[in-house]
């Protein structure tokens, strides 16, 4: 949230720290498995954000589907949507200000088939900030600085970059979350390799 004072300027800024929303929650009452208690769209629109960047994000616009659309209509804004690894499914950045351009670029050369969303919006306090949208490589972390360097090499600064970035650094988790993690990295890399 700004505050502008009554010279238009920007006055202070309340830091709101990213948000991480999972699809559904575990259902502790019925041990059954997986069910959303709230919907996604609910949750969006209570934390009010200016701009939202989304992975792996199912943007079928057939047989009555429009995912992505709903979404964006139900919280008032603007979107834009890149394919990705697979057809339908890709990157999305959503805002409540206007999309001015966007483009999508591989990340960092012809064998990565991952890509990275890039979009300049118009901030009316701040003018054009560019945003880019991408999930990282989840195995290899040389591979993720890799393309790190190649998404901010040579662009328009500043900019802000959003997304799965998949970090790998023992710091990041608990000892027991770190721990299960590298349990499904062994698994990762043995189906990334065969």
């Amino acid at each position: 949230m700004v505050e502008k004072d009554g010279k238009g300027n920007r006055g202070s800024i309340s830091m709101r720290s990213p948000v991480c929303l999972p699809s559904c929650w575990w259902d502790q009452e019925s041990f059954n498995g997986y069910s959303s208690r709230r919907s996604i769209a609910e949750l969006l629109r209570e934390l009010d954000a200016d701009v939202l960047a989304l992975q792996d994000v199912k943007a079928e616009e057939e047989n009555l589907m429009k995912p992505l659309s709903d979404l964006a209509s139900a919280l008032g804004m603007k979107y834009v949507f890149a394919e990705s690894w697979a057809p339908e499914y890709g990157n999305a950045v959503l805002s409540k200000w206007p999309i001015k351009k966007w483009r999508v670029q591989r990340i960092a050369d012809a064998d990565d088939f991952r890509n990275v969303l890039k979009v300049t919006i118009e901030v009316p306090w701040a003018g054009e900030v560019n945003v880019y949208c991408t999930q990282l490589d989840h195995v290899d972390e040389n591979w993720r600085m890799k393309q790190i360097d190649a998404i901010t090499r040579g662009d328009e600064s500043p900019h802000i970059l959003l997304g799965g970035l998949n970090s790998l650094d023992g710091s990041d988790y608990s000892m027991a979350r770190w721990n299960h993690m590298q349990v499904l990295r062994g698994f990762w890399k043995a189906d990334a390799e065969s």
